[in-house]
């Protein structure tokens, strides 16, 4: 099948077109369906912004190897112990969790799975088909589609962000960096009941999306002292809840300024 894959690693910055990552459509083997595994023909693959860090090597794989985990599609093949507990079928649109946690090491019994000790290296997504574990797939309600449903993933981590914050209705909520995780933050956090719900983003037309979404205030950091508009916006008080969604360090630097007691 082919499959867009790193065939270089390197920085994607470096000056030298020789030292950077390079990638490709590169014909790889179909992965095989195991009795617990479910083979699915992507329809979607949104770009993270992790993935030009695995064409940088971060990872260690030796290349090439398949990109992109954001995925939705449609169920073409379900391995015996699969199709047996009647959850998944042929035809189904899903999307789901890249990531196979094993379930057994020492994090995954304590409930830190983001640490589990035995991940396997994972089946491209940016290719006409991946075959993930049963426990990784979800079946899409019809009237999500399949554009809209390669969006599961990121967005759980904004409903993770939710549960990690012990979100309450009325809570003063800052979220710095108006990227696609940011804009996910702001629409749970605003379902949640968030108030004074305040973005900290330098570029207008992200600024202008995240209104959109339904910000209460958008600032520029670059124009502004963050903390004279957040003793503004929350009467001296700052947020009860800072995210930074930028994962820039010098933006991180501010943030502990604007957060309130506690």
């Amino acid at each position: 099948m082919k499959s867009i894959a790193t065939i270089k690693v390197g920085s994607l910055k470096d000056p030298d077109p020789e030292k950077r990552g390079k990638v490709a459509v590169r014909e790889i083997p179909v992965p095989e369906v195991g009795d617990e595994d479910v083979k699915i023909k992507v329809a979607y693959c949104s770009i993270c912004g992790s993935d030009p860090h695995v064409i940088g090597g971060i990872f260690g794989w030796t290349p090439p190897y398949g990109l992109g985990h954001e995925v939705s599609g449609v169920i073409v093949e379900l391995g015996k112990k699969a199709a047996e507990n009647g959850r998944l079928k042929v035809g189904d649109r899903v999307a789901g969790n890249f990531l196979h946690f094993c379930g057994k090491c020492y994090y995954c019994q304590n409930g830190q799975q983001q640490f589990c000790e035995n991940i396997p290296e994972g089946n491209a997504g940016m290719a006409e088909y991946t075959v993930w574990h049963e426990s990784q797939v979800y079946k899409l309600p019809d009237e999500i589609s399949l554009r809209k449903g390669c969006l599961l993933e990121p967005l759980s981590i904004a409903v993770r962000i939710a549960d990690k914050i012990n979100m309450k209705v009325g809570r003063r909520i800052a979220i710095n960096g108006s990227g696609p995780i940011g804009l996910l933050a702001l629409q749970v956090l605003k379902m949640y009941g968030a108030t004074s719900l305040t973005v900290f983003e330098p570029i207008e037309e992200r600024r202008n999306v995240a209104l959109e979404f339904g910000a209460d205030y958008v600032v520029d950091p670059i124009a502004n002292d963050i903390a004279v508009k957040t003793a503004e916006i929350t009467d001296g008080r700052g947020y009860d809840v800072v995210i930074d969604a930028s994962g820039a360090t010098k933006a991180v630097a501010a943030l502990p300024k604007i957060a309130a007691k506690g």
